[in-house]
């Protein structure tokens, strides 16, 4: 019997500054996070993806002000990651990937790494994949779980 989720992850933002040299210093900030919404899943139709694109904004005080971002997971997720559905207590679990095709999965300490000196607002973009294994036998109902992301900069 094939049973339908609905998916869905959320994200939010805690950025930390950690450049003090300069009166005014650089601003980054979580311009976007769109949901990475999975859709129905069938533990007997195959695994199911998903995918999103953050984006990141940074605006330096100064022309030519050196930027070291670095974006990663606030906490240590267990692995493997799971969603939980509220209603139910019941858990389902996935994964998150750098690539289309599963293969690498995401590095919590370090989602984006980036030097470069800035002239003007940047926009940097930071795709980020999902796929929920077959087979879970899980009741129908909504899954999700909330990522805080850190950027140090």
């Amino acid at each position: 019997m094939s049973r339908g989720v609905s998916i869905l992850l959320r994200s939010m933002l805690l950025a930390t500054c950690l450049m003090t040299q300069h009166a005014y210093s650089m601003h980054c900030m979580l311009a976007s996070a769109p949901r990475l919404v999975f859709g129905q899943y069938d533990p007997h139709a195959g695994s199911l993806s998903a995918q999103t694109l953050l984006s990141i904004e940074c605006t330096p005080a100064f022309d030519g002000e050196p930027l070291d971002l670095n974006v990663g997971l606030a906490g240590a997720p267990s692995a493997p990651l799971t969603l939980l559905n509220p209603a139910t207590g019941e858990t389902l679990a996935f994964g998150l990937y750098r690539d289309p095709a599963h293969v690498q999965p995401v590095d919590w300490q370090s989602l984006l790494s980036l030097q470069t000196n800035l002239r003007s607002t940047s926009t940097m973009s930071l795709p980020l994949y999902a796929r929920i294994p077959a087979g879970q036998n899980v009741l129908v109902g909504e899954y999700q779980l909330s990522l805080t992301l850190l950027l140090d900069y």
